[in-house]
């Protein structure tokens, strides 16, 4: 059974939340004896400052996201495509994404990073506090900083298409109808002979005057 002596708690793992895929062995972080106790605190064994408690929730987690990812075939946090550009310029997102569905997609590959930044942080420097690993984290914190800009783009994109769907129909104007021509008063035979019998009176009158001066 493995040597405890109790040290200072590290503060930098109070909410111990996150995992990833490097441990040591199929037992977990520790590779803890059935005989080893769980201890949820900082203490040293063997020689290493650790917390079983912690390592025991961080596989825990670790399997929980590793499980949400393993179906997403070739497109998944795991593969080049943890970090997608071109979706912080553009809505094309391709294999069939949508604004949300590749949100959810991003959100997604950020949890497991954070898992992954942090049990590789445990995996630094409490154990089992190994050099290559410490090398590999600032590439790793910065693939994941990549994706903060890649969903603010998305985030922004939903809110426009909802603030677009609520905008109301402009109005169109009605079609004008076409006003019918005025009818015009059809004038009868009848109503003629007045207008002819004056007409001829004033005919007769102006022949009659200019008769008068000859």
């Amino acid at each position: 059974m493995a040597v405890l002596q109790e040290v200072r708690p590290n503060p930098r793992y109070d909410t111990g939340t996150y995992v990833s895929d490097i441990f040591p062995n199929s037992k977990g972080v520790g590779a803890l004896s059935d005989d080893d106790p769980i201890i949820d605190k900082f203490v040293v064994i063997d020689g290493y400052i650790r917390n079983t408690a912690l390592e025991k929730k961080i596989e825990q987690e670790f399997r929980q996201v590793t499980n949400e990812i393993s179906g997403l075939g070739e497109f998944n946090p795991k593969s080049s495509y943890a970090v997608p550009s071109w979706w912080e310029k553009s809505s094309d997102y391709g294999w069939g994404f949508t604004h949300q569905t590749a949100l959810a997609y991003m959100k997604l590959s950020h949890r497991y990073y954070e898992a992954k930044i942090n049990v590789m942080d445990y995996y630094c420097n409490n154990y089992p506090v190994q050099t290559s690993v410490c090398q590999n984290l600032p590439s790793i914190k910065q693939q994941q900083a990549n994706m903060s800009p890649i969903i603010n783009a998305i985030e922004h994109r939903i809110i426009v298409e909802q603030q677009l769907d609520k905008v109301p129909e402009v109005a169109k104007p009605a079609p004008e109808v076409a006003k019918p021509a005025p009818e015009v008063e059809e004038v009868k035979p009848e109503n003629y002979m007045p207008i002819m019998i004056a007409l001829a009176v004033v005919i007769g009158v102006i022949l009659l005057i200019l008769r008068r001066r000859v």
